[in-house]
């Protein structure tokens, strides 16, 4: 064999080794969601910012829509709730990955879900997801989400490194006209999903506000505290503070609020005799205003430069915790 042919060819295998390395490098890290085995364990925050409990979501299994393969996530346990929750109601969603990308069948129809290579500065639509009930079908408003994304790093877990995506909701204060709000954004890591509450679930979204928008809201949050797989990868967030909390069937058996409505201040009696507790007001899409002890008989909270509104608040004690609406009227 001539010493030119020679080489060329070795260096045509040296191609063919190389070329199969890459590719079974590329598959080895292949990006797919969910992983086997997914199971999400998400901390719910409830009314005034009190835990209220958690609940899990996993893989559930498979099935066939339209002739495409869709994986099923759904609930698996949900304790400490103190909301008006009902069977009926537990979570399903549909979803298939395909190139980076995550979609979701709901409402007879595929939208795209997520994108995990998402440019900054890109937007891409998706579909909004209005409270935690009816198996998160429809936003009562609108189910187009358009989602800017507005940062993109690299996130370091368990000696891995997983691209994390800010996205914000270009969309939320048009629908609801509320230019004051804070905006809504998600953190997107790819393996895991949203980590700052559960996908695409917006539960700031105000029941009332804009347009006869009428959510069924119940003021919860949601973060997600821990997540595993059946592929060795499990990162804790943060513990699930306050499963159980028993909450006092009646708050003015514990507590009266006068007068409400109330313009310039608020006095907050206590009823029965309780050990020393917090009082905090939050607004109707669960932001807390101000906190303050309550520790003798009365406390007066004064409402001078509050916006004029509907607003929640919470009695918290050892024993227990107690709630209640309040109404500031204007001047």
């Amino acid at each position: 064999m001539k010493p030119r042919k020679r080489s060329i060819r070795l260096l045509l295998l040296l191609a063919l080794i190389l070329g199969a390395f890459s590719w079974n490098t590329d598959n080895l890290h292949a990006q797919t969601w969910p992983m086997p085995g997914a199971t999400w364990e998400y901390c719910i925050t409830g009314w005034n910012g009190m835990p209220a409990g958690h609940l899990i979501l996993g893989l559930k299994g498979d099935t066939i829509i339209n002739n495409r393969a869709y994986r099923i996530i759904g609930t698996i346990s949900e304790s400490g709730w103190n909301g008006n929750r009902s069977t009926s109601a537990l979570m399903t969603i549909y979803t298939r990955f395909s190139n980076d990308s995550v979609y979701r069948f709901v409402n007879n129809r595929e939208y795209l879900y997520f994108n995990f290579n998402s440019s900054n500065g890109n937007v891409f639509s998706t579909f909004r997801s209005a409270g935690h009930y009816y198996n998160w079908n429809d936003s009562a408003c609108t189910s187009i989400l358009p989602l800017k994304t507005i940062g993109t790093d690299m996130l370091s877990l368990n000696g891995m490194q997983l691209r994390r995506s800010i996205l914000r909701d270009t969309l939320f204060k048009t629908i609801y006209n509320v230019p004051d709000e804070d905006e809504v954004e998600y953190t997107l890591v790819e393996r895991i999903g949203i980590l700052n509450g559960l996908p695409l679930i917006n539960s700031r979204e105000p029941a009332g506000f804009g347009y006869g928008c009428s959510l069924p809201s119940d003021y919860a949050s949601y973060t997600l505290g821990s997540y595993s797989d059946d592929e060795f990868f499990a990162v804790q967030f943060l513990n699930c503070e306050g499963v159980g909390i028993k909450d006092i069937s009646n708050v003015y058996r514990v507590v009266k609020a006068y007068p409400n409505p109330a313009t310039d201040y608020i006095v907050f009696e206590v009823q029965n005799s309780l050990p020393s507790g917090t009082i905090t007001i939050s607004d109707l899409t669960g932001r807390p205003v101000t906190s303050f002890p309550l520790n003798g008989e009365k406390t007066l909270w004064q409402t001078t430069g509050v916006k004029p509104g509907v607003y929640l608040y919470r009695l918290q004690t050892k024993e227990g915790s107690a709630s209640g609406k309040l109404l500031i009227a204007p001047l």
